[in-house]
C-alpha cells in the first residue's frame, strides 16, 4: 500500500515516537489507577446532604453503604431522576463526608435527619442509639460534591488519552508493517496517510487516522494540560 512513497527527509522517517507514546501511556495508566482509588475511597461509605443555596437549609440527608456499587455517585444519579428532587436541584449544593463503615454512616444519617428534619426525607428515621459521640465527625469538614465530579472528569480525560494513544500505536504499527522499513515516526506515518488519501476511496478513514495521530502528538507534548 505504501511501498512507492519516498520520504523527502530520511532523518524524519524514524524516531523515538513509539517510546514516547509508551512512556506517556504508562504515566497516564498509573494516574488513572490512583484516581480510581481516590474516588472509591471518597464514595464507598459516607453521608451526603442537599443544602438549599439561598438559606442554607438542609433539605435531604442520605448515606451510602457497601451494598451501593458506586456509593454516593449512584445515589446522586438516582436522586436526579426522582420527581421530588427535580424542583430543587438547580438551587441546591451537595456536600458529603467519607466514613469508615456502615455503622458510622447510618448513625450520622439518623442524627442529622432527626436534628434538621429535612423536607425531602419523608421516611421516618428512629433516633440512633449510637455508642460513640459523632459530634466531631458531623462538625468536621464537609466536602463539596464538585470534588467527586472533578475526579470523574480527570478519569474520563485519562481514559480518552489512553484510547487515543492505543489507537495511534496500532496505526503506526500497521502502516510501518505495510511499508516494511521498520517503525516509522508519527510525522512519517501522517505523510504516508495523507499521500494515500489523495487516491484511496476510503479517504474518510485515513483522515480519521491522521486526526488521531495529531491528537496523540498533542497528548505527548502537553499531557493532562490540554
Amino acid at each position: 500500500m505504501y511501498e512507492d512513497f519516498e520520504f523527502d527527509d530520511c532523518s524524519e522517517s524514524y524516531s523515538n515516537d513509539i517510546k514516547e507514546i509508551e512512556q506517556v501511556y504508562g504515566v497516564l495508566a498509573v494516574e488513572l489507577r490512583f484516581l480510581k482509588l481516590d474516588l472509591e475511597t471518597l464514595t464507598h461509605y459516607g453521608v451526603y446532604k442537599y443544602v438549599y443555596r439561598h438559606n442554607k437549609e438542609i433539605i435531604y440527608v442520605g448515606y451510602t453503604s457497601a451494598s451501593s456499587r458506586k456509593g454516593i455517585i449512584e445515589r446522586v444519579e438516582c436522586h436526579a431522576k426522582e420527581s421530588k428532587f427535580k424542583p430543587f436541584l438547580k438551587d441546591t449544593d451537595i456536600y458529603f463526608i467519607s466514613l469508615r463503615n456502615n455503622v458510622e454512616a447510618k448513625a450520622i444519617e439518623s442524627i442529622l435527619i432527626n436534628q434538621y428534619k429535612p423536607i425531602l426525607n419523608t421516611q421516618e428515621i428512629k433516633d440512633s442509639k449510637a455508642v460513640y459521640d459523632f459530634t466531631g465527625v458531623i462538625d468536621g469538614t464537609w466536602k463539596s460534591y464538585s470534588v467527586i465530579t472533578n475526579i470523574q472528569e480527570q478519569i474520563c480525560k485519562r481514559k480518552e488519552y489512553l484510547r487515543v494513544l492505543d489507537k495511534s500505536l496500532a496505526i503506526i504499527h500497521r502502516v510501518s508493517q505495510d511499508k516494511g522499513d521498520g517503525l516509522l515516526s508519527i510525522s512519517a506515518v501522517k505523510r504516508l496517510l495523507q499521500k494515500n488519501k489523495e487516491t484511496d476511496f476510503n479517504h474518510y478513514a485515513l483522515q480519521r487516522d491522521i486526526d488521531l495521530l495529531e491528537r496523540a502528538e498533542e497528548i505527548i507534548k502537553y499531557g493532562i494540560h490540554l
